[in-house]
This record gives structure tokens, C-alpha cells and sequence, in this order.
């Protein structure tokens, strides 16, 4: 899953890169006139007096300087697209077509630039969340000295985590890198719920009584405590913020249902007559 909850400049690219819309550029044409250019044809020269304002519908624009010798160098070409597709990232194999392996051309842009934090911080949360789930597992095993006891805790986990990416896709929220490392967050939070759980249907032989269910309501507050706390970044102005609280909001909703469900469906038997 790609970005949800996206960047400030993503959220206010409108004003950063304002869209012209046909009924704007029909208002400017009474300042203006339409022009073509060609090839090579300068727009602006240094220490002469330009046009002004340029409206630019397609095409590319490059900015160059002259070297001692007197010869052209080209320092920046900036390209123009009016697909709104590569607003976010740019088209496949563009940038790598225009450097050519030549280690001093550099191609950036919020588009490009947004697409390697992406995919920086998408790495790095996987590496996170399995290296998370690692130790919680040893910290688990430590505790219970049953792998039984810790596989099902984790099964309680992995569950939780799974069912909060579902929810996700479902309402159509995606992945960003605000909010990838809830889900290491999350292992730590959703996880103390199968610990009580699994803790107390142990010590009772996995017989339901109303010690169970008292504990079963304490991990209900304890979560009810933990929504309450994310809530409130929900309601932010800053999208980034808003998401890591409406992702977490979700997970720790779901390790709740995880734990309230399956512990007790892996550990629970009747109470022998």
C-alpha cells in the first residue's frame, strides 16, 4: 500500500503548485498573449529585461550559464506534465532515462523525492516490525517457558496486526511513512492484552470463570484507555499526525477483538463434572 495520510507539501500542493483552471487561464490571457517557442529560443537572459510571468501548458524549460570558454552549460531542465498522475511520483524509468548512469546529472522534485521517502521508510518499518516480532516472541518465551503459550499469544498478535491492515484496506488508507511503524507500535501495545489473558486461563486450566472475565474486562479498559489516547490525534490538522491516530485508534481496536477471541477459543475448555 502506498501513502494515505499524505505530507504537507502533498496537502497543499494546490498552493505550492497552483493547478490553472481553464476559466484562471482565460482570465490571464487578457494580461498576456499566447506564445510558442523553439529549441535553444532564451526566455530570460541575464541583465536583460524579461517578459514577466510565464504560463507553461507543456514542454521543458532549461537553465544554463556560459563557462570561460564561453560555451553553454546546461544547469537545470525542468519538465512540465499535465498528467496529474505523476504529481506524486514521478513516470516509471523517467529518472533513470534522463541520468543515463552519468553520475552528474541529479533528477529531483517532490515527486521524486517523495517516492525514495517512501520507499526508505516502507523498508525500514518491515525490517522494524520483524525484528519487533523477534523480541516479543524471546520476551514472550522467557515469560511463559512454553512455546505453546507463546505461540498462541503471538497467534493473538499476528491476528491483531492483520486484521488492523484489513480494516485499513478496506477503508481505503494506505500505508505512509507517518504511519508504517504504528504496526511496531502496535506489537507493543496489542500484545499486553494476550499476556494477561493467556496468564490467567493458564493458571485456571483454561476454565472461564469470573476471574476470566474480570481480567477480560480490565484488558477492555485498558484498550478502552489506549483509543481514548490516539483518538485525539485523529482529530489534528496535520494529516501525517491524524493518520499514525486513526491507524493506531484501529490496531488497538482490533488486538482487543484478537484477544477477546482468540486466546480464549485456543485455551478455553469446560469445566469437567
Amino acid at each position: 500500500m502506498s501513502s494515505s495520510a499524505p505530507s504537507m507539501i502533498e496537502t497543499r500542493r494546490d498552493q505550492i503548485f497552483p493547478v490553472l483552471l481553464p476559466s484562471d487561464i482565460e482570465r490571464m490571457r487578457r494580461f498576456g498573449e499566447i506564445g510558442y517557442y523553439t529549441d535553444g529560443q532564451a526566455l530570460i537572459e541575464a541583465g536583460k529585461v524579461g517578459d514577466g510571468l510565464f504560463v507553461f501548458f507543456s514542454g521543458r524549460v532549461e537553465v544554463t550559464q556560459h563557462d570561460a570558454l564561453g560555451r553553454r552549460i546546461q544547469i537545470v531542465t525542468y519538465l512540465y506534465t499535465r498528467d496529474r498522475r505523476w504529481h506524486r511520483t514521478p513516470p516509471p524509468g523517467l529518472a533513470e532515462a534522463l541520468q543515463a548512469g552519468d553520475s552528474g546529472i541529479v533528477v529531483t522534485g517532490t515527486n521524486v523525492v517523495g517516492r525514495e521517502l517512501t520507499r526508505i521508510f516502507l523498508h525500514d518499518s518491515r525490517v522494524a516490525v520483524f525484528l519487533g516480532l523477534g523480541l516479543v516472541a524471546f520476551l514472550l518465551w522467557f515469560d511463559f517457558k512454553s512455546l505453546k503459550l507463546t505461540a498462541i499469544a503471538l497467534a493473538q498478535l499476528v491476528s491483531g496486526v492483520l486484521l488492523m491492515l484489513g480494516v485499513m484496506k478496506a477503508l481505503r488508507m494506505d500505508i505512509n511513512y507517518a504511519n508504517a511503524f504504528v504496526a511496531t507500535m502496535i506489537m507493543g501495545v496489542g500484545i499486553d492484552y494476550a499476556i494477561h489473558l493467556v496468564h490467567r486461563l493458564h493458571a485456571n486450566g483454561g476454565i472461564v470463570d469470573e476471574g476470566v472475565l474480570e481480567t477480560g474486562k480490565g484488558v477492555a479498559l485498558a484498550a478502552a484507555t489506549n483509543v481514548a489516547g490516539f483518538g485525539t490525534l485523529a482529530f489534528g490538522n496535520y494529516p501525517a499526525m491524524r493518520s499514525v491516530g486513526i491507524v493506531a485508534l484501529i490496531g488497538s481496536l482490533t488486538c482487543l477483538l484478537t484477544a477477546l477471541t482468540v486466546v480464549p477459543a485456543l485455551m478455553a475448555r469446560q469445566e469437567s463434572k
